[in-house]
């Protein structure tokens, strides 16, 4: 076979699992051979002044017999040697609240550190890491760094909650010339969203710990029992977005129609004042709670109605 049948080949998909099955990511990141790999994460992510000399997980790896998706929380909590606190996660599609519930993380992270007694001179930085397998932002920004931050004076307000998004998403579409190609961020980014071995192979060149997470999805993915619990985690995951995506259709719906009634009652409320004067506080206090049924029927009523009472009949 001469190298250009090779190059005219389509690229193999990958047959292991999804780093990105929030499941398969906690496995990834705190098996037993994981710690560095999770430090090169955390760093990637963080870019802190100095390396991370060391850290705990403050919750168990799941091993195969305990990876009930109903118990097992799939964030990863991490205690850095500094005393931050970092809760990783990854979110494969959008839900309700997110927003509200990463600063909901960061926020428990901060008031599980005091004891009684202690000042809050003592809090240590809580932080939220969350990696995205969909687009949550409009822009084309890969990486978000969120602070509470004084919005008059575009300054920070405080460090002490921090939260940060990496869309995978957006990966594609950097530049590489300026540097991404060197970003270890970006690296990991790329190994989570590669579906073909030469690309899994190209992000494995440029640093160890690709590497090393290649080796290590590669034996998850040999485990039978961890691929079962991964094929019923993707296809509860894919239940629950088909249930966000419903819930939210159903509130933009009910947005509309609310919208619907408003405005009927808005345009109702303007016919009778125009015919009949300034309408009492009662009937005002009426249109204003009636259903769009009876609403559109006093609509009809008013272009022959000769009284208020014609309308309300």
């Amino acid at each position: 076979m001469t190298d250009s049948d090779r190059s005219s080949r389509p690229a193999r998909r990958l047959r292991r699992l999804d780093p990105c099955n929030d499941l398969v990511f906690k496995l990834l990141l705190t098996g037993p051979r994981s710690k560095e790999l999770l430090r090169f994460v955390l760093e990637a992510v963080l870019r802190p002044p100095v390396p991370i000399r060391d850290f705990r997980i403050l919750d168990p790896v799941m091993r195969p017999e305990h990876l009930d998706e109903k118990e097992v929380v799939f964030d990863i909590r991490v205690e850095l040697d500094d005393g931050s606190e970092v809760d990783v996660e990854m979110q494969c599609h959008p839900q309700r609240g997110f927003r509200d519930r990463l600063v909901y993380y960061g926020a428990r992270g901060l008031g599980e550190q005091l004891q009684p007694g202690e000042g809050y001179d003592k809090l240590r930085p809580s932080i939220v890491i969350a990696f995205l397998g969909y687009r949550e932002f409009d822009d084309e920004r890969f990486h978000r760094r969120i602070r509470l931050a004084d919005d008059e004076a575009n300054a920070t307000f405080s460090s002490i909650l921090q939260i940060h998004t990496v869309e995978l998403g957006k990966v594609g579409t950097l530049d590489e010339s300026d540097g991404a190609r060197h970003d270890p961020l970006v690296a990991f980014a790329r190994f989570l969203k590669a579906d073909t071995e030469s690309e899994l192979q190209r992000v494995a060149e440029e640093f160890p710990a690709m590497k090393q997470a290649a080796e290590i999805l590669a034996e998850l993915s040999e485990d039978a029992d961890v691929r079962r619990r991964a094929r019923d985690r993707d296809a509860r995951l894919r239940l629950d977005a088909a249930y966000q995506r419903q819930a939210i259709e159903e509130a933009r719906e009910e947005g509309r129609e609310e919208g619907r009634i408003a405005s009927h009652a808005a345009i109702l409320l303007q016919l009778l004042g125009t015919r009949f004067g300034s309408p009492p506080k009662a009937i005002e206090a009426k249109v204003q709670v009636a259903p769009q049924a009876d609403l559109e029927r006093w609509l009809e009523r008013i272009l022959s109605a000769t009284s208020l009472d014609d309308v309300f009949r």
